[in-house]
C-alpha cells in the first residue's frame, strides 16, 4: 500500500483541534486560556460572557426542563381523571361579554367607567397634616378630592421635629457630630448599606441635604437613621458608646432616632418611612427582633397610609409631583416591603409546592445562564470584582439551597447515596465558601451587609452534614466549615448577635449531630447507626432541612462507635460560652427556619 505524502502527514499534525469547552486543569482554577490569535499579536484577549446559541444547554437544565414536563403531565392526567366542570351556558357568556363591554366602552363625557369604579376603593387625597395620605372608599376624606391641586404642607412634621429634638436634649440624648463625620458615614451608607436594602433615593435624599430644595427628603431622623447604622462598618472610636466595643458603636444615634421617631409618628412623611425601615434593621442587628419587627411594621404601615402603594407613574402630567419624587415614594415602598416580609405565609399543598419549586428551578438556572458580562464571576481570584456583584452571587447560591430544602421527598434518594440535588446544594455551598474568601481578600468581612451572616451559617450547615466519618468529601468539607466560621468570627465585629448566635447554633447542631461538645472534637468524632437514616446517625444533604435528631435520641443510639482509619484535619474553633438563655434563643431560631432539634 503506498504512503501518504509527508506533506499531507505534516497538515494533519498542524490541523488545529476546535474545542468548545477549557480543560478540566482550566476549570476547576476557573481560568480560560488566552487563544492563539490573541497571543501570536500580543493583543489583550477579552470574551464577552453573553448567551451562545450554538452551545446546547447544560444537562441540568435539560434535567430540570424533565422535571417541570413530567411533573406538568402529571397534573394534566389527574384534572382529566376528575369530573370536569359544568360548562356556562351561552346565555351567561354573552351577559358577561355584554357588561365587560359596557365597563369598557367610555361614558358621555369621555371617562372610563373601570377607572371611575377603581377610584371609589381609594384616593390619595391632602389631609388635614399637610401630607398626601391613603383614604379607602368607607372614609369621608375620600369624596374631598383635592388631591391634583393642593401643595403639601410640611409645617406640621416641622414642628413635629422640632419637638423631638427639643425632648432629644432634655432627655440629653441629643447628639451632634462635625460636618466631616457625616460626610464618613454618609459614604458607609450608600457603598455598603443602601445597594443591599434599598430604602432610600440618593439624589431625593441629596439635594435635600444640600438645602437645593424643601428639604422634604431629609432630616434629622432619617440622618440619626442613617447613621446609626452606618456607624457600623466604622472603625473610628468617636462612634463608639464604648470605646473599647465596636458592639456599641451607632448607639446614641439609635437611642436618639428612637425619640425623633415617637414625636414625628404624629405627622409622618416619607423621611418617617425610611428611618422607621432603617432602624428596624438596626435595631434587629443587635438582637431585638421584636422590637425591630414592631418598627418594621410601623414603618409599612406609615407607607400604606401615605399612599407610597399606589402607582403614581401617570401623576407627573396633572399633579405638581415630579418624576424623581414618585421615584422615591417608590423606592421607599418597595424597600419596606422587603424588609416587612419575614416568610411566606400560604396555603398551598404540597404537590402545589412541588409545582412551584420544579418552576422556580428552571427558571433561576434560565435567569442566571441569561446573565451579562458584568454581573458574572471573574475568571481569575485575584482579580476584584464590585461587591454587589459578589452579593448577587451569593444570593442566587442561597437560593438554590433553599430550593433544595423545599425538594419533594419523592425526588431524592434518602439515606448515605448521593443524588443530582444533593451535590447542586454542596456546588453551592462551596461557591458561597469560594467567593467568602474572595470577598474577604479584597474587602475584608468588615464591612458587608448583615445578610451574609445567615449566607454564611447556610453553608456552613452543609458543610457540616459533608463532615460526617463516613462522607468521602469529609476533609474539604472540614476545610470549608473552617472558613465559615472564621467568616462568622470576623463578622461578629459588625453584626456581633447575629453571627455570634449563628456560630452557637452551628456548635449546637455538631453535638446533636456528632455528639461532640464544640467543633474541636469535629475530626475526632464517630457516627452512630440509625435505622431512620439508611444506616447513618446524621442526616444527608437531601433529608436535613426536614428530619433532624432531636434531644430525645436513645442511648443505645449514642455509642462512641470506632474512630478507626479517620484522618485527622486540623480545625481550630473559638467555642462560644453556653447558657439556657442563649441556648434557648438559638434552639427557637434553628426551629424558624427549619433546623428543628
Amino acid at each position: 500500500m503506498a504512503r501518504a505524502p509527508a506533506s499531507s502527514q505534516l497538515s494533519d499534525e498542524k490541523k488545529r483541534q476546535r474545542v468548545s469547552l477549557a480543560c478540566l486543569t482550566c476549570r476547576s482554577k476557573h481560568i480560560r486560556s488566552v487563544c492563539g490569535f490573541c497571543q501570536r499579536n500580543r493583543t489583550e484577549c477579552n470574551f464577552a460572557h453573553e448567551e451562545n446559541k450554538r452551545r446546547p444547554p447544560s444537562k441540568k437544565f435539560v434535567e430540570s426542563l424533565q422535571a417541570r414536563i413530567r411533573h406538568l403531565e402529571e397534573q394534566l392526567a389527574a384534572a382529566e381523571s376528575r369530573a370536569t366542570a359544568e360548562v356556562p351556558s351561552c346565555d351567561i357568556i354573552n351577559d358577561t361579554t355584554d357588561v365587560q363591554s359596557d365597563l369598557t366602552a367610555p361614558n358621555e363625557d369621555g371617562e372610563d367607567p373601570l377607572s371611575n369604579i377603581t377610584a371609589l376603593v381609594g384616593r390619595l387625597n391632602v389631609a388635614d397634616d399637610g401630607q398626601l395620605h391613603y383614604f379607602g372608599s368607607q372614609s369621608s376624606y375620600n369624596l374631598l378630592k383635592k388631591h391634583a391641586d393642593d401643595v403639601a404642607s410640611l409645617e406640621p412634621s416641622l414642628k413635629m421635629q422640632r419637638q423631638g429634638l427639643a425632648a432629644a436634649a432634655q432627655l440629653d440624648k441629643h447628639v451632634a457630630i462635625p460636618v466631616e463625620l457625616q460626610q464618613h458615614l454618609l459614604e458607609l451608607y450608600w457603598q455598603w448599606q443602601n445597594p443591599w436594602n434599598y430604602v432610600i433615593h440618593k439624589g431625593a435624599f441629596m439635594k435635600s441635604f444640600r438645602g437645593e430644595d424643601d428639604g422634604r427628603h431629609c432630616s434629622p431622623l432619617l440622618l440619626s437613621s442613617i447613621f446609626a447604622i452606618a456607624a457600623r462598618y466604622s472603625d473610628r472610636a468617636e462612634l463608639r458608646s464604648i470605646p473599647d466595643d465596636p458592639s456599641t458603636a451607632g448607639d446614641a444615634f439609635c437611642d436618639q432616632a428612637k425619640i425623633l421617631l415617637l414625636y414625628e409618628s404624629e405627622a409622618p412623611t416619607i423621611t418617617t418611612v425610611q428611618a422607621a425601615c432603617i432602624l428596624a434593621l438596626r435595631i434587629m442587628s443587635d438582637g431585638k427582633e421584636a422590637l425591630g419587627w414592631l418598627y418594621a411594621g410601623n414603618a409599612t404601615r406609615m407607607a400604606h397610609n401615605l399612599g407610597l402603594h399606589v402607582d403614581l407613574s401617570n401623576w407627573t402630567s396633572r399633579t405638581p409631583m415630579s418624576p424623581e419624587e414618585v421615584e422615591a415614594r417608590k423606592v421607599t415602598w418597595w424597600g419596606c416591603y422587603v424588609v416587612d416580609n419575614y416568610a411566606p405565609n400560604s396555603k398551598l399543598s404540597s404537590h402545589e409546592m412541588e409545582a412551584i419549586v420544579t418552576k422556580a428551578d428552571v427558571e433561576l438556572r434560565s435567569h442566571y445562564g441569561a446573565l451579562p458580562t458584568y454581573l458574572r464571576l471573574t475568571a481569575s481570584t485575584q482579580t476584584p470584582m464590585l461587591p454587589h456583584v459578589c452579593l448577587y452571587q451569593w444570593v442566587h447560591q442561597m437560593l438554590s439551597i433553599c430550593l433544595g430544602d423545599k425538594w419533594n421527598d419523592s425526588s431524592c434518594t434518602h439515606g448515605g447515596g448521593d443524588n443530582e440535588h444533593a451535590a447542586a446544594c454542596r456546588h453551592s455551598a462551596t461557591e458561597i465558601t469560594r467567593l467568602l474568601r474572595q470577598y474577604k481578600q479584597h474587602y475584608t468581612l468588615r464591612r458587608i451587609p448583615i445578610a451574609a451572616v445567615h449566607l454564611c451559617f447556610s453553608a456552613a450547615v452543609i458543610h457540616l452534614i459533608d463532615a460526617r466519618p463516613s462522607s468521602p468529601a469529609r476533609q474539604q468539607a472540614i476545610r470549608h466549615l473552617q472558613t465559615c466560621v472564621d467568616a462568622l468570627e470576623d463578622l461578629r465585629v459588625p453584626w456581633c448577635m447575629w453571627s455570634g448566635r449563628a456560630i452557637r447554633a452551628i456548635q449546637l447542631l455538631a453535638s446533636e449531630w456528632y455528639h461532640c461538645e464544640d467543633l474541636t472534637q469535629l475530626q475526632s468524632c464517630t457516627e452512630s447507626p440509625s435505622v431512620n437514616t439508611g444506616g447513618h446517625g446524621v442526616p444527608t444533604i437531601d433529608d436535613a432541612a426536614r428530619r433532624r435528631p432531636g434531644p430525645g435520641m436513645p442511648p443505645e443510639l449514642a455509642g462512641p462507635g470506632s474512630s478507626a482509619g479517620l484522618v485527622e484535619t486540623p480545625f481550630t474553633y473559638d467555642a462560644c460560652t453556653s447558657d439556657p438563655f442563649t441556648d434557648g434563643l438559638v434552639r427557637e431560631w434553628l426551629a424558624e427556619i427549619g433546623y428543628e432539634m
